[in-house]
């Protein structure tokens, strides 16, 4: 996981919804000089796990993140938010809901 939110409140939630088993990285944007849409945090998440960037899947909710993870040669997700409409015409594919992300569809954007 890589997140611009700071290392506290992603530990939190992380924890909150039972989801920390599912990382082998979790990464702060508070480590980063730059924020997205400076693509280093994705570069470096990918590294770390040991991948090259191309095969790398990034799901994101704003426009900074779709751009960022262009700019890393990522595929993308684009996760529509509930209240907030952005701008998510750089993602390979939209969803409405994290619900919707199944084995199948991720094998697919690969």
């Amino acid at each position: 996981m890589a997140s611009s939110s700071d290392r506290e409140r992603i530990n939190r939630i992380v924890t909150d919804c039972g989801l920390a088993h599912l990382f082998d990285v979790v990464v702060s944007g508070e480590e980063f000089a730059d924020s997205k849409p400076d693509p280093e945090i994705f570069l470096q998440t990918a590294k770390w796990l040991g991948q090259a960037p191309e095969p790398c899947i990034v799901i994101e909710d704003s426009s900074n993140g779709l751009l960022a993870a262009t700019r890393a040669g990522m595929k993308k997700g684009g996760g529509k938010h509930r209240s907030i409409a952005m701008d998510l015409s750089l993602a390979d594919i939209t969803i409405d809901s994290l619900e919707q992300l199944s084995p199948t569809l991720l094998e697919e954007m690969v």
